[in-house]
């Protein structure tokens, strides 16, 4: 039986939950330790990070401040562009009809155990939003996720009405005037789900940052995404595919004049670091074990050219000069590049 998959989600997610733990006091040494990562693997706002990452963070927030209504803090601070991709899509926009089907089809790309759907009736709009039992035991994740996408989508469209309900499956938390004065309705709790109404006409309003043919071109991009991490998942059903697959990369990445690291391939594989390694080892291999595979490979074919010299081959498999090379070839077959070159001559 296949393995389920583990869930990752881009690090400008993880970026904002520490940023905003700097603000409440948290220092960042505390927050990035409590991710499981190290600084490096959360820098590139394109990376990918583990889901588990941005949850750990969460929970930290969450002890550190039992009595505070965060969730709706940090939803405060919220902007279309903290979605990444997706946001700056849904920013692009006509309308707020098509902001919201964009969100929910692209969703995954911004939590994988989030889940929304939406139901339209004659005078309503009703968004349900439902997650994992861990985010919906610590509560303020998921009022910052249903508190965000009120935000960011007033940004997105100035003159958005308030909703007209909102409701939450768990108990109350804060003081009710909390709730009410940053939804600006009604606010229920120990419901089913957590829930947004809004009138129907939320949906027809005009986004004045629109741009039809940047929204198209992030769309596009955005049905890549997704067509990557279906593919991923495919390949990661056959554990030889997915080492085969690696070692693609990084013969890929040896042509493109690029050094092939476990980041790099990973990006491109759109998995995580800690995915990239776990794979391999269930492929009973590693990626420094799959590296060094590929270049001995590649240097075997290419010191047979005598029109390459030693340094062209040491670079072009990926080593910074002829001395490395011959070091590795040594612990390949046992002889100097020269050697093996002149006794096959």
């Amino acid at each position: 039986m296949h393995e389920p998959e583990e869930p990752s989600v881009f690090a400008t997610m993880l970026v904002g939950a520490i940023r905003f733990g700097e603000s409440l006091g948290i220092a960042r040494s505390d927050l990035v330790r409590a991710s499981g990562l190290d600084s490096g693997q959360i820098q590139e706002p394109d990376g990918i990070v583990p889901y588990e990452s941005l949850l750990q963070v969460w929970q930290l927030l969450v002890k550190r401040f039992p009595g505070d209504a965060i969730g709706l803090r940090y939803a405060a601070q919220t902007s279309c562009y903290r979605y990444g991709l997706v946001g700056h899509m849904c920013q692009r926009s006509a309308t707020t009809a098509k902001a919201w089907e964009r969100y929910l089809r692209y969703l995954s790309l911004i939590d994988p155990r989030l889940s929304v759907s939406h139901e339209q009736s004659e005078r309503e709009l009703k968004i349900e939003l439902t997650h994992e039992p861990r985010v919906r035991a610590m509560a303020e994740p998921l009022e910052m996720m249903v508190g965000s996408l009120l935000v960011a989508s007033r940004r997105m469209a100035p003159h958005l009405p308030a909703p007209l309900r909102v409701a939450f499956p768990h108990p109350r938390r804060h003081r009710e005037h909390v709730y009410e004065d940053f939804f600006q309705c009604p606010v229920d709790f120990d419901a089913s789900t957590a829930t947004m109404i809004f009138p129907r006409e939320a949906l027809s309003l005009p986004i004045p940052e629109s741009d039809p043919e940047v929204s198209l071109y992030l769309e596009r991009y955005a049905q890549s995404l997704v067509a990557q991490t279906k593919e991923c998942d495919r390949v990661g059903r056959n554990k030889n595919d997915f080492a085969q697959s690696v070692r693609e990369l990084i013969e890929a990445l040896l042509f493109e004049e690029k050094v092939p690291t476990e980041h790099g391939v990973a990006k491109r594989l759109h998995v995580s670091v800690r995915t990239l390694q776990r794979r391999l080892q269930a492929c009973e291999t590693s990626f420094r074990a799959e590296l060094d595979g590929v270049r001995r490979r590649l240097s075997m074919e290419l010191i047979h050219r005598h029109d390459m010299s030693l340094e062209h081959v040491a670079l072009a498999v990926g080593f910074g000069d002829a001395s490395a090379l011959h070091r590795a070839f040594v612990r390949w077959t046992g002889q100097s590049p020269g050697m093996y070159r002149r006794n096959r001559t």
